[in-house]
């Protein structure tokens, strides 16, 4: 009876472990689903996640107009890192730019970016995923479309080495 009840309770307490280190935080994406959409590049090509992310580990960066400067801060160490085992999107929070400037914003961004920065117009990708303003927003989305990590900040001190450290771990089979 003894062994049937510390088994029972070992169950129980796995069970309750695994269901709360999965569960989503309200404040930050972790636990959240990753988000279907299509959004245009500033090339003005389509990109949909479905057709380019779903079912790889995907690592997203995103950020509004005052974050961009501590962008690059986060990019180089995680593309050094993780080139070939993950995939990467890129979205810029352009919501408060007017309807008349698009042409122009894109423009910008041909200027500044070679690479696809998705043009997030509504603000819905940034508000699905709780993006914290002002600076660069760093997810992990698994193969499984999970978000399993999600930090922000200016990308200086450890705060990029321990997020490619977790990664790291994510990634282990």
């Amino acid at each position: 009876m003894t062994r049937t009840l510390a088994v029972l309770c070992l169950a129980l307490c796995t069970i309750l472990a695994v269901n709360t280190s999965f569960a989503a935080d309200p404040n930050t994406a972790i636990g959240k689903r990753a988000l279907g959409f299509t959004l245009e590049d500033q090339y003005e090509k389509e990109w949909s996640w479905d057709d380019h992310w779903r079912g790889k580990p995907t690592i997203i960066m995103m950020t509004d107009r005052k974050g961009k400067d501590y962008l690059q801060n986060w990019i180089k160490p995680l593309v050094d890192t993780f080139r070939t085992k993950v995939r990467f999107a890129s979205f810029a929070d352009v919501s408060t730019v007017p309807g008349f400037l698009k042409g122009f914003i894109r423009g910008k961004f041909r200027e500044a970016f070679s690479t696809s920065i998705l043009m997030d117009w509504d603000g819905v990708v940034m508000e699905h995923y709780a993006a914290k303003p002002d600076v660069p927003n760093v997810l992990f989305v698994d193969g499984n479309g999970i978000v399993r990590l999600h930090t922000w900040g200016d990308g200086s001190g450890p705060s990029v080495m321990q997020f490619i450290n977790h990664v790291q771990r994510h990634l282990q089979p």
